[in-house]
């Protein structure tokens, strides 16, 4: 847990200004390729043009963890 500042606790002992993470994702975002046509000059992503492509049992492997992870009631 990050202590972002002091403040007054709520009911379960948690600060207004404290941050946690959820046990359980409630948004899982997959990038499968690395490719970009939009060219921007700003953009941080040094190989943007390089083809990198996820495979579809990597992408499956992620969709099966999600369904079947922490929290799931299967």
């Amino acid at each position: 847990m990050t202590v972002l500042g002091a403040g007054p606790a709520d009911a379960s002992g948690m600060r207004a200004d404290e941050a946690r993470l959820a046990e359980v994702p409630s948004v899982v975002l997959m990038q499968p390729t690395t490719l970009c046509n939009l060219n921007c000059s700003y953009c941080y992503l040094p190989d943007r043009k390089v083809s990198r492509r996820m495979s579809v049992g990597v992408a499956q492997a992620v969709a099966t963890g999600v369904e079947n992870g922490p929290g799931s009631t299967r």
